[in-house]
C-alpha cells in the first residue's frame, strides 16, 4: 500500500507471465571472501529483457475524485531488468548436494517497464497524474527493500526437493551497518583482471 500513488486506491495483479525469453548472464566473478558460511559466492551480471509474449494485467481502482472509483486495467507488455546479482552457495556431501542458495542484487538494479493504455477506450497511462513512472518506482523500491544487499532471498534446497510441501524460500531483511557513497574522479593505469577483457576496477 505504501507504494501506491495518490490517484490509486487499490491495486490487484490478475495475470503475470514473464514470457519465453530467459535471463542472460553477461559475466561471472568468483568472490573470494564471504561474510557468512557460504562455500562459494558468485557475482553475476544479469540482463533480462522480456520477449514479445510477456504479459501482465494489473487492476487499479482510482479514487472517486479522479475516476469516480472505477477499476482500470494496466497491461504490462515488456520489462527490462539489468544489474549485478550475488549468489551464495552452501554445499552438502550427499543429495541434493546444495544445502542453500542465497540470492540478492549487489546494488539497486535498473528497471524499465512498458505499459499499454490504462483504459480500453484510449486514455494513456501518462495522462493520469501520479501514474507515469509509478511502476518503475514501485519495482525499484520494492526490490531495494527486499532483494538488494544486505537483504536476500534464501532458498532451502533440501526442502525444495522434499516430497513434503514445505516453505522452501524466505526473504531475509537486514539493517545496513552504514551507507558509503564513493565517487571515482579519475583513474589511470588500471590493468584489466582478464588479459582479454577491459579494466573492471573494484573499490575495497
Amino acid at each position: 500500500a505504501k507504494y501506491k500513488p495518490w490517484t490509486v486506491k487499490q491495486t490487484v495483479v490478475q495475470h503475470l507471465y514473464l514470457g519465453r525469453s530467459p535471463p542472460l548472464f553477461t559475466e561471472i566473478r568468483v568472490l573470494r571472501e564471504s561474510a557468512d558460511d557460504d562455500h562459494l559466492v558468485l557475482e553475476l551480471g544479469l540482463n533480462f529483457l522480456t520477449a514479445d509474449d510477456m504479459s501482465a494485467i494489473f487492476y487499479a481502482k482510482l479514487r472517486r475524485r479522479l475516476g469516480f472509483g472505477i477499476m482500470a486495467k494496466m497491461h504490462l507488455t515488456g520489462m527490462h531488468v539489468e544489474g549485478k546479482v550475488v549468489v551464495g552457495v552452501k554445499f552438502l556431501r550427499s543429495w541434493p548436494f546444495i544445502s542453500r542458495l542465497r540470492v540478492c542484487f549487489a546494488e539497486p538494479p535498473y528497471f524499465q517497464v512498458t505499459v499499454k493504455p490504462i483504459f480500453n477506450h484510449g486514455l494513456d497511462v501518462t495522462e493520469v497524474p501520479g501514474i507515469a513512472g509509478w511502476l518503475d518506482k514501485l519495482l525499484a523500491i520494492a526490490f531495494e527493500e527486499t532483494l538488494v544487499q544486505p537483504n536476500m532471498l534464501v532458498v532451502d534446497m533440501e526442502k525444495f526437493v522434499s516430497a513434503q510441501s514445505e516453505n522452501w524460500f524466505s526473504v531475509v531483511e537486514k539493517e545496513p551497518v552504514a551507507h558509503v557513497h564513493v565517487e571515482v574522479i579519475e583513474a589511470a593505469e588500471v590493468k584489466p583482471s582478464d588479459l582479454n577483457g577491459l579494466a573492471d576496477p573494484y573499490v575495497k
